[in-house]
C-alpha cells in the first residue's frame, strides 16, 4: 500500500502493475463465448486511499465494515486500471480515468465487476456493441451454503427441482454457488428477473454452453458458463439483446 502524496505518474504505474490480465482464463472465456474481444482482469491489492478523489472519498466514508471497505477498494483498483488500459470503455474522450470511478454506470454493457473479500475481477469487452452485453459474478467456494429460502427466491420451480436432484447425486459440489453466479452474471448482462429460467439441467462445473433466454414472448441468444478460479467460482454471460422471435 502506498502512503502519502504521490505523483500522477506514480499512480498510473501502480494501477497498471496491479491490474493483472488473466490471459489463460480470458482465452478460455473468449472461446466459450465466441467473442475474441472479452478479457478478464484481476487484483488482490486494494486501491490506496490517497488515490481517491473527493467524489470517491464521499462513497468510501459510507462503508464501515472492514470487508466491505476492502472489496470496494479492490474494485477501485480495477476500474481505474482498466480505464487506463482501455480508455474507450468510458466512451467519454474528456474523462480522466484518475478522476473518479463514480462516473461508471452499472449494469454496463462492456464492463462487469465482481469481487470476493480478497480478490476483485473485472470482465470487459473492448468493442462497443448496441446489442451485445456481458456479465460476470464471482463467489468464494469457502462461503457457507445458501439458505433454502434464498435458493427458492433465486431459482425457478424447474431449476429448484434440478438443483435438488444434483445435490442428491453430488452433495459436495457447490451447485448453489454455480446457480447463484450464473443468475447474477445473467442479470448483469440483461438485466433480467432472478427467476428467469435457464437450461441448466446438463451443465456442470467448468462448462460453457449456448442458451436461449426466454422472457415473455421474446427469445434472446446468449452464452453462459462457469469456471473455477482457485478458491473462487466465476460465471460469465454474453447476451445478444436482439430478439430472435
Amino acid at each position: 500500500m502506498m502512503n502519502g502524496a504521490v505523483t500522477v505518474a506514480e499512480q498510473i504505474a501502480w494501477l497498471q502493475a496491479n491490474t493483472v490480465l488473466n490471459q489463460s482464463v480470458s482465452l478460455a472465456i473468449q472461446t466459450a463465448l465466441g467473442c475474441s474481444t472479452v478479457w478478464l482482469y484481476t487484483t488482490h491489492v486494494p486501491c490506496p486511499a490517497s488515490f481517491l478523489t473527493k467524489a470517491e472519498q464521499v462513497v468510501y466514508a459510507q462503508w464501515h465494515h472492514p470487508n466491505r471497505i476492502n472489496s470496494w477498494l479492490l474494485g477501485r483498483t480495477l476500474l481505474k486500471g482498466v480505464a487506463l488500459l482501455h480508455p474507450t470503455l468510458l466512451q467519454q474522450e474528456d474523462f480522466n480515468p484518475l478522476d473518479t470511478t463514480v462516473a461508471w454506470q452499472f449494469p454496463h454493457a462492456q464492463v462487469s465487476l465482481s469481487h470476493t473479500a480478497t480478490t476483485a475481477y473485472i470482465l470487459i469487452n473492448t468493442v462497443a456493441s448496441h446489442t451485445i452485453s456481458i456479465g460476470l459474478d464471482v463467489e468464494s467456494l469457502v462461503r457457507k451454503p445458501l439458505s433454502d429460502k434464498a435458493l427458492r427466491y433465486l431459482l425457478s420451480a424447474v431449476e429448484y427441482q434440478i438443483y435438488q436432484q444434483r445435490l442428491e447425486q453430488e452433495s459436495s459440489a457447490r451447485w448453489d454457488l454455480q446457480y447463484w453466479t450464473l443468475k447474477e452474471a445473467l442479470y448483469k448482462a440483461t438485466p433480467l428477473p432472478y427467476q428467469t429460467e435457464l437450461s441448466l439441467a446438463n451443465w456442470g462445473i467448468q462448462t460453457m454452453e449456448t442458451a436461449t433466454l426466454c422472457i415473455g414472448h421474446q427469445s434472446f441468444a446468449g452464452k453462459m458458463g462457469t469456471v473455477l478460479l482457485g478458491a473462487d467460482i466465476a460465471s460469465v454471460a454474453l447476451v445478444n439483446r436482439v430478439s430472435t422471435k
